[in-house]
């Protein structure tokens, strides 16, 4: 049995001519759509059990299976393809994403078909659901662009923070954590940029303060509603008091601001996943700031007077 994963290439970058290339038993086949590099394929060996996708009855009457879905030799397959990535960016190639990707079994014989449950998975980031969205009211709508000549003063501050929500959602967790960082820091860094001067900025500025009570008050509602990341993040941050989540976000910002190959737990650039939690607590907090921010624009008397002359008649 073979597992093979397929990733896609993103950047400009022709080949003159492909064949699959062979590297201690693994088979590595490129492939190019418009004349471009645009997927690589990593073929592994997977002959152990439990390296085959099952499907068997879940004991919990909610749920009717339980899909098994092993990885075969991925974090090998993850730490050889980062390798190939970065040799590759000097000719063109800007990411080969890690993050989502297609997984298929390939069996040899009649006898490995017949062990294969469920075949061909697809890792991808989950899209919104926009068939159940709540609609925004046009009188926000409008509010924003009768506000936006006052609100040119936090643009910049704002920018910040729309630029980590969209790190976020594309799962660019290190890059979120920078944005929300900057963010915060112009709001209330006072100027500061040595560690301790910044963490006594943060520890005064009392709608910081009250962001993070808000946020740790009940993470379910403001950080993540999702099990498994409540559970990390829960498992790092329950029971912090503000001035330690204060000082841990400063330090965060401090560790990922540097970095060396001599460090034994120095950071990777694409292992996001691995700063997650320290995303959404830093989106949750940037959050409860940016929409008072932005309130406080859109409902000054001035702001909904002129909405009110503009699109509310009199019956």
């Amino acid at each position: 049995m073979k597992c093979r994963y397929t990733f896609k290439i993103r950047g400009y970058i022709k080949v003159a001519e492909l064949r699959p290339i062979e590297v201690h038993g693994w088979s590595f086949e490129f492939h190019q759509e418009g004349g471009l590099l645009s997927q690589l394929s990593v073929t592994v060996p997977a002959n152990r059990p439990e390296d085959i996708p099952m499907i068997t009855p879940n004991p919990s009457p909610e749920i009717k299976a339980h899909i098994n879905r092993p990885a075969p030799l991925f974090l090998f397959v993850k730490r050889e393809v980062r390798a190939i990535e970065s040799l590759l960016s000097v000719f063109g190639v800007h990411q080969i994403d890690l993050n989502r990707f297609k997984t298929k079994w390939i069996p040899e014989s009649e006898e490995e078909k017949a062990s294969i449950h469920i075949n061909d998975f697809s890792t991808d980031v989950a899209k919104a659901d926009t068939e159940s969205m709540l609609p925004m009211s046009f009188d926000l709508l409008a509010r924003c662009v009768i506000a936006a000549d006052e609100a040119t003063d936090v643009e910049v501050q704002l920018a910040f923070f729309r630029k980590g929500i969209v790190d976020c959602y594309e799962e660019r967790f290190i890059e979120a954590i920078y944005d929300f960082y900057f963010f915060l820091e112009s709001m209330f860094g006072e100027g500061q940029f040595k560690k301790h001067g910044v963490k006594e900025a943060f520890k005064k500025s009392k709608p910081l303060r009250e962001a993070i009570e808000k946020v740790m008050a009940n993470p379910a509602a403001n950080a993540t509603h999702r099990r498994s990341e409540l559970e990390s993040f829960l498992k790092k941050y329950n029971g912090m008091s503000v001035e330690k989540i204060i000082e841990h976000i400063v330090e965060l910002r401090g560790f990922l601001h540097h970095h060396t190959a001599k460090r034994t737990d120095t950071w990777h650039p694409e292992d996001h996943k691995r700063y997650g939690s320290e995303a959404l607590l830093l989106r949750s907090i940037a959050c409860c700031i940016a929409i008072d921010t932005s309130l406080a624009y859109l409902y000054r008397q001035h702001v909904m007077e002129a909405y009110v002359r503009t699109f509310v008649t009199d019956s």
